[in-house]
């Protein structure tokens, strides 16, 4: 298909293709977020002709079912499908890199052999994905039975991290898979494919186990291991076996234990093979130690120089796409997400949601201090009330307003004073029976007032006689409260 403008309702702005197999074409794509958040992807669409042949569409569902249940640091990851005017197109991650049939051609081309610890980081990578697709399981538990069937150089990218990723599952073979393959109807490259699959007879996980071990023969050996043209002149050539690499390459003693096990893995009879993709890696490192990462990125940054600098060229051009959001729209998403109409629009957004989440967590901390203000407030009048209606009625006898002159010492309060009862001010003259004064006495001096807001109250006292009057004269005539009326 050609290159459209966008993808998924405008989230995907399509790029330029960086690549293009038998059946799909690869396009460079940023992933446009609804805030501004963007990165970098790889659109994976069907070629025109096949996009609405019902078995390639149903190949690539089944690509993206089975791609979902990998997940592991050496398979390229799916992000998305995308479902549009009739035609599928998967999202992958964009990891920018090489692939290994590109590398392997590079060296050849400047003769010049890789170290056999590179080809053994490589490798194990490759090994290791392996091991991940055949032992995925569904969402039961169920073993998936996944068999790659299409492993070789051109589905192996090495990024400019070090570290090498299989991709395309496109072709591969499951228990419950939706497509089937016709009978007598070959998937796959020919040159890598093993007897069992030439002969289209049952395949298991040692298919793959042979199709990694001629990947691997052919990066020691800096050649192909087969150039026949057809399944009848391989199956010969595979039956005679591997040529020898000292024939090809000086060896080392590391190369000589690679040789051996690779030759175990290219042996006719599966039986012969490795069990497991997991159990040649373990055979491959006990041969020779891999590689560091460090050295695997400085070979991929040598030899493939002009593919990473034009695959940046082409991320730099989607940096400045106009399908790109600005700091101001930006701003504008998130001020927008604050308000109630929007917040309940983009509930379904998870980085909307969230920017409206911490919009409302910070107006509630912004309030804390004056619920906390308001409810200390609160609690002073609830309790000054309670005093006020549970005090006791002031002494009705005649002594009592002989107190009012004492209490001009503390009449510069006016906030605390009762115009309207007069006669229950503070008596004149000290008592002379009245202790010393205790320390709380002026805050119980300026709450007196509200506990005689009660003086219309005619009805004599309940208390028992100690508490008539309840209350005495201290040495400065201020009343204080007894503590056993209280």
């Amino acid at each position: 298909m050609t290159s459209p403008r966008s993808l998924g309702g405008g989230r995907y702005s399509v790029g330029p293709a960086i690549a293009s197999g038998g059946m799909a074409t690869v396009f460079l794509a940023r992933q446009i977020g609804p805030v501004g958040h963007s990165r970098v992807v790889a659109l994976k669409c069907l070629k025109k002709e096949l996009a609405r042949d019902p078995e390639f569409v149903a190949m690539l569902l089944d690509e993206a079912r089975l791609t979902t249940r990998v997940r592991h640091s050496n398979v390229v990851p799916l992000l998305d499908v995308v479902a549009e005017a009739g035609e599928l197109t998967l999202v992958l991650e964009y990891v920018p890199g090489v692939p290994l049939s590109w590398l392997a051609l590079a060296a050849r081309d400047a003769a010049a052999s890789m170290p056999t610890p590179v080809v053994v980081a490589i490798g194990l990578d490759l090994l290791d994905g392996l091991h991940a697709v055949h032992e995925a399981r569904d969402d039961r538990g169920r073993p998936l039975e996944i068999i790659h069937r299409d492993v070789s150089p051109q589905n192996v990218l090495v990024g400019e991290d070090g570290t090498a990723r299989l991709l395309d599952l496109g072709v591969a073979k499951a228990a419950r898979r939706a497509q089937t393959t016709r009978g007598g109807e070959l998937k796959g490259k020919l040159a890598y494919m093993p007897p069992e699959q030439l002969e289209l007879r049952t395949l298991d996980r040692r298919a793959d186990v042979y199709s990694a071990a001629v990947v691997l023969w052919e990066l020691c050996a800096g050649r192909r291991l087969h150039d026949a043209d057809g399944a009848r002149e391989l199956l010969d050539a595979i039956a005679a076996g591997p040529p020898a690499l000292s024939a090809l390459r000086p060896l080392d003693d590391a190369t000589a234990a690679i040789e051996v096990e690779l030759r175990r893995a290219l042996c006719h009879s599966r039986k012969g093979r490795h069990a497991s993709a997991l159990e040649l890696g373990q055979a491959l490192q006990q041969a020779c130690p891999p590689a560091p990462r460090w050295e695997v990125r400085e070979w991929v940054a040598r030899l493939g120089r002009s593919v990473l600098d034009e695959r940046a060229t082409l991320v730099r051009s989607l940096e400045v796409s106009p399908g790109m959001v600005d700091a101001a729209q930006l701003a504008g998403a998130v001020l927008a997400a604050d308000t109630p109409t929007e917040r309940a629009q983009a509930s379904d957004d998870s980085q909307t949601g969230v920017t409206a989440h911490v919009s409302k967590r910070v107006t509630r901390a912004a309030t804390h201090p004056a619920v906390a203000v308001a409810l200390v407030v609160a609690g002073f009048l609830l309790h000054a009330v309670w005093r006020a209606f549970s005090a006791p009625p002031p002494d009705p006898r005649p002594a009592a307003p002989a107190a009012a002159q004492p209490t001009q010492s503390v009449a510069p309060q006016p906030t605390q004073s009762a115009p309207n009862a007069p006669g229950v001010r503070p008596p004149s003259a000290p008592s002379a029976q009245a202790p010393a004064p205790p320390p709380a006495a002026p805050t119980v001096a300026k709450k007196q007032p509200a506990r005689a807001a009660p003086a219309a109250v005619s009805a004599p006292s309940a208390r028992p006689a100690p508490c008539d009057p309840p209350y005495r004269i201290d040495a400065a005539g201020v009343r204080v409260f007894k503590e056993e009326c209280l």
